[in-house]
Protein backbone atom coordinates (compact mmCIF):
# COMPACT_ATOMS: atom_id res chain seq x y z
CA UNK A 1 0.00 0.00 0.00
CA UNK A 2 2.92 2.57 1.16
CA UNK A 3 4.60 1.65 -2.14
CA UNK A 4 1.56 2.35 -3.79
CA UNK A 5 0.67 6.08 -2.76
CA UNK A 6 4.38 6.68 -1.87
CA UNK A 7 6.52 5.27 -4.51
CA UNK A 8 9.48 6.72 -2.51
CA UNK A 9 8.84 4.29 0.36
CA UNK A 10 10.42 2.03 -1.78
CA UNK A 11 14.18 3.16 -1.59
CA UNK A 12 13.32 2.32 2.09
CA UNK A 13 11.36 -0.44 2.69
CA UNK A 14 14.12 -3.52 2.14
CA UNK A 15 16.62 -1.44 4.79
CA UNK A 16 13.91 -1.20 6.70
CA UNK A 17 12.67 -4.63 7.04
CA UNK A 18 16.48 -6.12 6.71
CA UNK A 19 17.44 -3.72 9.49
CA UNK A 20 14.56 -4.71 11.99
CA UNK A 21 15.46 -8.36 11.05
CA UNK A 22 19.22 -8.62 11.69
CA UNK A 23 18.38 -5.97 15.01
CA UNK A 24 16.02 -8.63 16.12
CA UNK A 25 17.73 -11.40 16.07
CA UNK A 26 20.69 -9.79 17.55
CA UNK A 27 19.18 -8.65 20.74
CA UNK A 28 17.39 -12.20 20.82
CA UNK A 29 21.01 -13.99 20.69
CA UNK A 30 23.08 -11.17 23.05
CA UNK A 31 20.80 -8.91 24.45
CA UNK A 32 20.59 -9.65 27.64
CA UNK A 33 24.48 -9.99 27.71
CA UNK A 34 24.91 -6.83 26.75
CA UNK A 35 27.01 -4.96 30.00
CA UNK A 36 24.93 -2.04 30.30
CA UNK A 37 21.46 -4.13 29.03
CA UNK A 38 19.80 -2.47 32.11
CA UNK A 39 21.12 1.12 31.89
CA UNK A 40 19.98 1.28 27.86
CA UNK A 41 16.67 0.16 29.16
CA UNK A 42 16.89 2.90 31.97
CA UNK A 43 17.90 5.87 29.46
CA UNK A 44 15.09 4.24 26.78
CA UNK A 45 12.73 4.85 29.74
CA UNK A 46 13.63 8.88 30.38
CA UNK A 47 13.82 9.21 26.90
CA UNK A 48 9.81 8.04 26.73
CA UNK A 49 8.80 9.60 29.27
CA UNK A 50 10.42 13.00 27.08
CA UNK A 51 8.64 11.99 24.06
CA UNK A 52 6.65 8.67 23.58
CA UNK A 53 7.19 8.38 20.12
CA UNK A 54 11.15 9.43 20.29
CA UNK A 55 11.71 5.26 20.97
CA UNK A 56 10.00 4.55 18.08
CA UNK A 57 11.72 6.94 15.56
CA UNK A 58 15.79 5.60 17.29
CA UNK A 59 14.39 2.33 16.51
CA UNK A 60 13.29 2.86 12.85
CA UNK A 61 16.70 5.27 11.93
CA UNK A 62 18.50 2.14 13.68
CA UNK A 63 16.86 -0.75 11.41
CA UNK A 64 17.11 1.90 8.79
CA UNK A 65 21.21 2.11 9.21
CA UNK A 66 21.63 -1.21 9.56
CA UNK A 67 19.53 -2.15 6.75
CA UNK A 68 21.23 -0.03 4.91
CA UNK A 69 24.54 -0.91 4.88
CA UNK A 70 23.50 -4.70 4.54
CA UNK A 71 21.30 -4.06 1.48
CA UNK A 72 23.89 -1.95 -0.02
CA UNK A 73 26.17 -4.67 0.23
CA UNK A 74 23.89 -7.11 -1.25
CA UNK A 75 23.42 -4.03 -4.56
CA UNK A 76 27.13 -4.40 -4.76
CA UNK A 77 27.23 -7.80 -4.99
CA UNK A 78 24.57 -8.67 -8.06
CA UNK A 79 25.86 -5.60 -9.83
CA UNK A 80 29.13 -7.33 -9.43
CA UNK A 81 28.01 -10.71 -10.71
CA UNK A 82 25.47 -9.48 -13.55
CA UNK A 83 29.05 -7.42 -15.37
CA UNK A 84 30.85 -10.99 -14.31
CA UNK A 85 27.84 -12.79 -16.34
CA UNK A 86 26.96 -10.30 -18.78
CA UNK A 87 27.90 -12.42 -21.69
CA UNK A 88 26.81 -15.60 -20.79
CA UNK A 89 24.36 -17.28 -23.33
CA UNK A 90 22.34 -19.17 -21.12
CA UNK A 91 20.46 -21.11 -24.35
CA UNK A 92 23.92 -22.19 -25.22
CA UNK A 93 24.42 -24.23 -22.25
CA UNK A 94 24.00 -27.94 -22.51
CA UNK A 95 23.85 -28.95 -18.50
CA UNK A 96 20.15 -28.52 -17.43
CA UNK A 97 21.27 -27.96 -13.78
CA UNK A 98 24.20 -25.66 -15.37
CA UNK A 99 21.64 -23.90 -17.29
CA UNK A 100 18.86 -23.31 -14.53
CA UNK A 101 22.02 -21.65 -12.19
CA UNK A 102 23.13 -19.29 -14.78
CA UNK A 103 18.99 -18.64 -15.64
CA UNK A 104 18.88 -17.79 -11.96
CA UNK A 105 22.25 -15.45 -12.13
CA UNK A 106 22.44 -13.97 -15.69
CA UNK A 107 21.03 -10.12 -15.93
CA UNK A 108 18.95 -10.57 -18.68
CA UNK A 109 16.35 -13.51 -20.21
CA UNK A 110 16.74 -15.13 -22.68
CA UNK A 111 14.77 -13.39 -24.91
CA UNK A 112 15.12 -10.09 -24.23
CA UNK A 113 19.10 -10.76 -24.38
CA UNK A 114 18.65 -12.18 -27.71
CA UNK A 115 16.47 -9.66 -29.53
CA UNK A 116 18.72 -6.70 -28.05
CA UNK A 117 21.86 -8.03 -29.76
CA UNK A 118 19.99 -8.79 -32.52
CA UNK A 119 18.56 -5.08 -32.50
CA UNK A 120 22.19 -3.33 -31.60
CA UNK A 121 23.71 -5.55 -34.75
CA UNK A 122 20.49 -4.37 -37.21
CA UNK A 123 21.34 -1.23 -36.32
CA UNK A 124 25.11 -0.97 -36.53
CA UNK A 125 24.94 -2.54 -39.86
CA UNK A 126 22.25 0.02 -40.62
CA UNK A 127 24.97 2.49 -39.63
CA UNK A 128 27.97 1.03 -41.96
CA UNK A 129 31.00 -0.91 -40.25
CA UNK A 130 33.18 1.50 -41.91
CA UNK A 131 32.07 4.51 -40.00
CA UNK A 132 32.31 2.96 -36.56
CA UNK A 133 35.89 2.10 -34.63
CA UNK A 134 34.70 -0.60 -32.97
CA UNK A 135 33.82 -4.22 -34.75
CA UNK A 136 30.22 -5.23 -34.72
CA UNK A 137 30.98 -7.80 -31.55
CA UNK A 138 32.04 -5.16 -29.40
CA UNK A 139 29.17 -2.91 -30.19
CA UNK A 140 26.56 -5.21 -29.27
CA UNK A 141 28.74 -6.16 -26.09
CA UNK A 142 29.14 -2.58 -25.23
CA UNK A 143 25.25 -2.57 -25.56
CA UNK A 144 24.50 -5.38 -23.11
CA UNK A 145 26.81 -3.17 -20.78
CA UNK A 146 25.16 -0.14 -20.99
CA UNK A 147 21.65 -1.49 -19.69
CA UNK A 148 23.17 -2.13 -16.21
CA UNK A 149 24.15 1.68 -16.26
CA UNK A 150 20.81 3.34 -17.51
CA UNK A 151 19.37 4.48 -14.11
CA UNK A 152 20.03 8.00 -14.99
CA UNK A 153 18.56 7.99 -18.25
CA UNK A 154 15.18 6.54 -17.17
CA UNK A 155 14.56 10.06 -14.60
CA UNK A 156 11.50 12.01 -16.03
CA UNK A 157 10.62 9.03 -18.47
CA UNK A 158 7.51 6.74 -18.16
CA UNK A 159 10.32 4.17 -17.62
CA UNK A 160 11.07 5.09 -13.82
CA UNK A 161 8.28 3.82 -12.08
CA UNK A 162 8.15 0.48 -13.38
CA UNK A 163 11.88 -0.53 -13.50
CA UNK A 164 12.49 1.19 -10.01
CA UNK A 165 9.15 -1.31 -8.69
CA UNK A 166 10.77 -4.15 -10.13
CA UNK A 167 14.29 -3.41 -8.22
CA UNK A 168 12.69 -2.78 -5.17
CA UNK A 169 10.96 -6.32 -5.20
CA UNK A 170 13.85 -8.10 -6.19
CA UNK A 171 16.17 -5.83 -3.34
CA UNK A 172 13.48 -6.85 -0.83
CA UNK A 173 12.81 -10.35 -1.43
CA UNK A 174 16.77 -10.98 -1.91
CA UNK A 175 17.76 -9.26 1.55
CA UNK A 176 15.21 -11.39 3.13
CA UNK A 177 15.59 -14.48 1.91
CA UNK A 178 19.08 -14.49 2.64
CA UNK A 179 18.21 -13.98 6.35
CA UNK A 180 14.90 -16.11 6.84
CA UNK A 181 17.78 -19.22 7.72
CA UNK A 182 18.85 -16.47 10.67
CA UNK A 183 15.41 -15.74 11.75
CA UNK A 184 13.94 -18.98 12.50
CA UNK A 185 16.87 -20.33 14.09
CA UNK A 186 16.98 -17.18 16.82
CA UNK A 187 13.66 -17.72 16.91
CA UNK A 188 13.53 -20.90 18.68
CA UNK A 189 16.48 -19.95 20.11
CA UNK A 190 14.52 -17.59 22.05
CA UNK A 191 11.98 -19.77 23.06
CA UNK A 192 14.87 -22.38 24.17
CA UNK A 193 13.85 -24.88 21.48
CA UNK A 194 15.09 -28.56 21.35
CA UNK A 195 18.16 -28.29 19.17
CA UNK A 196 16.85 -30.77 16.85
CA UNK A 197 14.49 -28.37 16.45
CA UNK A 198 17.07 -25.99 15.68
CA UNK A 199 18.50 -28.01 12.86
CA UNK A 200 15.34 -28.40 11.33
CA UNK A 201 14.50 -24.69 11.74
CA UNK A 202 18.04 -23.73 9.11
CA UNK A 203 17.02 -26.60 7.07
CA UNK A 204 13.70 -25.20 6.86
CA UNK A 205 14.80 -21.59 6.67
CA UNK A 206 17.81 -21.91 4.04
CA UNK A 207 15.13 -23.76 1.56
CA UNK A 208 12.51 -20.89 2.09
CA UNK A 209 15.38 -18.35 2.02
CA UNK A 210 16.61 -19.99 -1.48
CA UNK A 211 13.38 -19.91 -3.09
CA UNK A 212 12.87 -16.47 -1.86
CA UNK A 213 16.38 -15.24 -3.04
CA UNK A 214 15.91 -16.90 -6.63
CA UNK A 215 12.49 -14.75 -6.85
CA UNK A 216 14.38 -11.33 -6.11
CA UNK A 217 16.98 -12.57 -8.66
CA UNK A 218 13.90 -12.80 -10.90
CA UNK A 219 12.87 -9.19 -10.22
CA UNK A 220 16.47 -8.24 -10.77
CA UNK A 221 16.68 -10.07 -14.14
CA UNK A 222 12.81 -8.29 -15.32
CA UNK A 223 14.07 -4.83 -14.45
CA UNK A 224 17.66 -5.46 -16.81
CA UNK A 225 14.61 -7.13 -19.39
CA UNK A 226 12.01 -4.68 -19.74
CA UNK A 227 14.72 -2.00 -20.68
CA UNK A 228 16.44 -4.37 -23.01
CA UNK A 229 13.08 -5.12 -24.60
CA UNK A 230 12.20 -1.37 -24.70
CA UNK A 231 16.11 -0.70 -26.44
CA UNK A 232 15.09 -2.92 -29.27
CA UNK A 233 11.85 -1.27 -29.45
CA UNK A 234 13.86 2.24 -30.31
CA UNK A 235 12.09 3.67 -27.36
CA UNK A 236 15.23 4.08 -25.23
CA UNK A 237 18.79 4.54 -26.82
CA UNK A 238 21.73 3.34 -24.80
CA UNK A 239 25.25 5.82 -24.66
CA UNK A 240 26.87 2.75 -27.43
CA UNK A 241 23.83 3.29 -29.76
CA UNK A 242 23.92 7.32 -29.30
CA UNK A 243 27.54 7.31 -30.10
CA UNK A 244 27.46 5.33 -32.84
CA UNK A 245 28.70 7.30 -35.93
Amino acid sequence: MFTTLMPGFRDLRAALVAGGLLLGCVYILIGDRLPHASTLRTQLRAIAHLNSAMPTVLAVLGCVLVGSLYTTALEGLVDWLHRRLLHVDVAAIGSPLKRRLFTALVPFSVASRSRLITEAGRLYDQTGPSSSSVTRTAFQDQVLADVLWLEGKLVGTALKDPHDQYRSEGELRLATGLLLPLCTATMLYGVRAHVLWLVLAVFVGAALGMWQVNYGLYYYRRANSFLAHHIADGTLKTPSMESLH
